[in-house]
C-alpha cells in the first residue's frame, strides 16, 4: 500500500493524493486496490488502480476514483490491463458498471476510455474538485464491449480559429450528432489559452451533454463523437 502511495503520487505530482491509509480502508471494507508488477516481482510495481463500491437507483457500481501507471510505460497496455482486471473484479462482486471522471481537455485520457475501453462520457461537471477544472463522468457497463462503428459527418461546435493558433471560436449549430475538436493536453498550454479553452468546452460540449448527448468516442487526431442516446 505504501508503495502504491508513493507511485500514484509520482504520476499525479501531487504528494498524498492517495495515503496508503486510504487504500487499506478502501481494501478491508470491500473497496478495489489493484497493482500492476512488471515481471510479478513485487517490488516492481509499474501502476495502481483503486475505487469503491457505489450504490443509486440502478444498482450497484464501482467507483475508480485514481489509476495511475509510470510515465515510462504509459501507453504500453499497462492501464488496459489494469482496467480489464477491474472489470472482471466489479463483475465478481455484483456492480453492473464502473465508473469514473476525467478532465475533458486531455486527449489520451478521452481516446483511452472512449475509444479503447467503449465506455461513455455521460454527465458533464463544472468545477467538480473545486479547482477550476471541469469532468466528464464516465460509465462503463462491464457486460458491454467496445463497438467499432464508421465516423460520419459531424457538426463541428468547437474547433481553432482559422489560422490553427490562438483560442477556440465556436459554432451553435446542432445536429443529431455532433464532434468538438480539442487540443493534446490543456496542461501544457499557458494560463490564457488554457483557461479559453475551458471555457469553450464548458460552453459547448458542457451544454451538449445537458441537452441530451454523450460523448462515445475520441479520434486520434482529437475530435470527440457525441451522441443522442
Amino acid at each position: 500500500m505504501r508503495s502504491a502511495a508513493e507511485l500514484i503520487s509520482t504520476v499525479w505530482g501531487r504528494p498524498d493524493l492517495m495515503p496508503a491509509e486510504l487504500l487499506r480502508a478502501f481494501d478491508y471494507t470491500g473497496g478495489y486496490v489493484s497493482g500492476a508488477h512488471l515481471g510479478g516481482a513485487p517490488t516492481s510495481l509499474v501502476g495502481v488502480c483503486a475505487g469503491f463500491l457505489g450504490r443509486d437507483a440502478e444498482g450497484v457500481f464501482l467507483h475508480s476514483h485514481v489509476t495511475g501507471v509510470l510515465p515510462s510505460l504509459q501507453g504500453r497496455t499497462v492501464g488496459l490491463i489494469l482496467k480489464q482486471h477491474q472489470r472482471d473484479w466489479a463483475l465478481a462482486n455484483g456492480a453492473d458498471r464502473i465508473q469514473w471522471t476525467f478532465d475533458p481537455l486531455v486527449r489520451r485520457n478521452a481516446y483511452f476510455n472512449l475509444t479503447r475501453l467503449g465506455a461513455r462520457a455521460v454527465e458533464y461537471h463544472d468545477d467538480f474538485y473545486g479547482d477550476g477544472t471541469d469532468r466528464w463522468l464516465v460509465r462503463w457497463d462491464v457486460g458491454d464491449r467496445p463497438v467499432a462503428e464508421p465516423w460520419a459527418a459531424r457538426e463541428p461546435v468547437v474547433i481553432l480559429d482559422d489560422d490553427g493558433s490562438g483560442g477556440p471560436r465556436t459554432s451553435d449549430e446542432r445536429g443529431l450528432s455532433l464532434a468538438a475538436w480539442i487540443p493534446e493536453d490543456v496542461r501544457d498550454l499557458d494560463a490564457d489559452h488554457a483557461q479559453a479553452w475551458r471555457d469553450a468546452v464548458r460552453d459547448t460540449v458542457g451544454r451538449a451533454v445537458q441537452a441530451g448527448y454523450h460523448a462515445v468516442a475520441m479520434s486520434r487526431t482529437g475530435w470527440y463523437q457525441l451522441e443522442r442516446p
